[in-house]
């Protein structure tokens, strides 16, 4: 989960959405559902799941259209204060 968080967090920042002003609707991120097949064949990419996580935790935040942006000040935050699970799967961002 943590590569995968890792690789949420970079097409964000490739995107440059990282503020309400550059948000992105969802489906410009390239981030989709694998089917079954496409499991068994490519095997699993679980940046679907790292999408979930991040939004859950509130480092996704959403506008009012529709759109999506990454908050690397709640990211911080969580990497500081969160639970002990929280803390290791969110990358150090003065790391990457």
């Amino acid at each position: 989960l943590k590569r995968n968080i890792i690789k949420v967090i970079k097409i964000f920042e490739r995107k440059k959405a990282l503020n309400a002003e550059n948000a992105v609707l969802s489906e410009e991120l390239g981030i989709k559902n694998q089917g079954f097949l496409e499991k068994a064949i490519k095997g699993r990419k679980n940046e679907m799941l790292a999408l979930r996580f991040l939004s859950d935790t509130g480092a996704i935040k959403s506008t009012y259209a529709g759109r999506v942006y990454l908050s690397k000040n709640k990211l911080a935050t969580l990497r500081k204060e969160g639970n002990f699970i929280t803390r290791f799967i969110i990358p150090n961002l003065e790391n990457s």
